[in-house]
Formats: structure tokens, sequence, C-alpha cells
């Protein structure tokens, strides 16, 4: 029996184009992905900025925690974070809390202290 030589060149060059087909396919797939993946971190950045206000906030009503210890937690659970505390009023203080993931955000809040 003979095997038909012929058509050998013709499998590989289907092959090449499959290969390139598919890489063209997931490669859009990937990069879905990284950009899902960065929002999901700038999510979690915003909650965890929230969480840290409102629990300084608590904080200034209660104990007058101090600002240095604020910020060594803010930076320990955003990226490059940092905050401070405005006095506006005798009772009325502004919270502001920056980060740095990707670019710079911010989140004021205007708390009774």
């Amino acid at each position: 029996m003979k095997i038909s030589t012929k058509s050998g060149g013709f499998l590989l060059i289907e092959l090449l184009f499959a290969f390139i087909l598919i890489s063209l396919l997931i490669f859009p797939l990937m990069q879905y992905e990284v950009n899902n993946f960065k929002k999901i971190e700038e999510a979690n950045d915003t909650s965890v900025a929230a969480l840290q206000i409102n629990n300084f906030s608590e904080v200034l009503l209660t104990a007058g925690r101090e600002i240095a210890d604020w910020n060594n937690e803010n930076t320990r659970l955003l990226p490059k974070g940092m905050g401070k505390v405005e006095l506006l009023s005798e009772h009325v203080c502004r919270i502001t809390l920056r980060w740095d993931r990707h670019k710079w955000h911010e989140m004021t809040e205007t708390v009774a202290c």
C-alpha cells in the first residue's frame, strides 16, 4: 500500500493557520480578563477606602485616635494610601483619603467630630 506524500505540506499549512486563528481569538479574551482584574482591584480599593473613612469618623467621635496611626493603616491597606483630616468648624471635619492604583483616586466625607 502506497501513501501519498503530496498532501503532507497542506496539512502543516492548515495547522499553522488554525494556530494563528486560535491565537487571534484568545488574545482579546485575555486582554478582557486583564481589564476586568484591574476594575476589580479598583472596586476593592474604593470599598476599603470607604470603610477606612467610616472607621476613622467613628473613632474621631469616641477616642480621638492619632492620624499617624490611621495613615499607617491606610498605607498597609491601600496602594500609596494617605489620609488627612480638616476641621471645618467646631464639630464638623472633612476626612480625605487618597490612593494610587494605576491612577490617583480620592474619597472625601464630611462628618461630625
